[in-house]
């Protein structure tokens, strides 16, 4: 870890607790005898310490943090550490938006995962009538399988991005995801078509 640090010289480090080699006190103490990258804040996420031994780690780290650590509570420890500003609504969408993959080829999903997608489409057009939450749950865990049968990041990241947006009632992102996958299911019925595999 210190030899990638001083290599990369990141802007912020986070370590383990319980780590092979030395464990997290032992790395923070490390770096902060390391002239060289001292300076790099360090963030301690552990969850197998007992309550009197926290007082200790938090003297010698930036920040502490008991796992399992929510998402909310490490981006509150990161933004302490790192540089940012804060987005609109609109602007996050955007950024949301722009970063989002391409499908890959419609060619690439097993005959098995095809007829799995296929049979999504009636979830798909519930959620989009009726906001149906049950739904959109059933189908971001039914794509995160395929993604992970399939291994498409893809397909894996469109499950996680519908769930995201119904989680946090992102609608319009939510009718984005669904009509993304939408066009994949349609490219993967002309493609079939054209091979003559439907």
């Amino acid at each position: 870890m210190l030899e990638v640090a001083r290599d990369r010289r990141p802007d912020v480090i986070i370590v383990d607790y319980k780590m092979p080699i030395m464990n997290g006190e032992q790395a923070i103490k490390a770096l902060r005898a390391d002239g060289l990258i001292a300076h790099i804040p360090a963030i301690m996420l552990t969850a197998s310490v007992a309550y009197e031994e926290t007082f200790r780690l938090r003297e010698i780290s930036n920040a502490f943090l008991r796992k399992p650590t929510n998402r909310m509570e490490l981006i509150g420890a990161l933004t302490q550490f790192l540089d940012h500003e804060l987005l609109s609504e609109e602007q996050a969408e955007e950024v949301v938006l722009s970063s989002s993959p391409v499908h890959p080829p419609s060619n690439f999903v097993s005959s098995k995962s095809y007829a799995e997608l296929k049979a999504t489409m009636q979830t798909v057009s519930m959620i989009l009538d009726t906001g149906d939450m049950q739904g959109v749950i059933e189908l971001s865990g039914t794509l995160e399988v395929i993604g992970t049968e399939e291994n498409s990041d893809w397909i894996r990241d469109l499950g996680h991005r519908i769930s995201e947006d119904g989680e946090h009632f992102r609608i319009r992102q939510l009718k984005q995801n669904l009509e993304e996958l939408t066009q994949f299911i349609h490219d993967l019925d002309e493609s079939n078509s054209e091979s003559g595999t439907d």
